[in-house]
């Protein structure tokens, strides 16, 4: 317990979080994940899933393409016809860093 007239804010009574702890990642099937229901009534983490060796070997066949033989056709966009490499002459430079430490700016926000 954390006695309120004592404490500054500091954090030094907490202990910290130890490495790897909230950071788990798992390579799984997107068939064979959890539900929610279910991991809310995990206390430990279950032991990991083995992907199938097809999975792992890239060899497996794409789900999401239609079986037609063909391979799917892609949109080419160019770049040079939709963007501008530089500005229009009329536009401003761009200014950085006025609002810093020094020089704060106060805004408020509506909605």
């Amino acid at each position: 317990m954390v006695r309120a007239d004592v404490c500054n804010g500091c954090g030094a009574c907490l202990g910290p979080c130890p490495t790897g702890a909230i950071d788990n990642w798992r390579t799984m099937l997107k068939s064979e994940a959890y539900p929610i229901e279910t991991q809310l009534l995990w206390d430990e983490l279950p032991a990991s899933l083995p992907l199938p060796a097809d999975v792992e070997t890239g060899t497996a066949p794409d789900a999401s393409l239609p079986e037609t033989g063909q391979e799917p056709q892609t949109q080419q966009v160019e770049a040079s016809r939709h963007t501008s490499p530089k500005a229009p002459w009329s536009a401003a430079h761009p200014y950085v860093n006025l609002h810093g430490v020094r020089a704060p700016v106060t805004a408020t926000v509506a909605g």
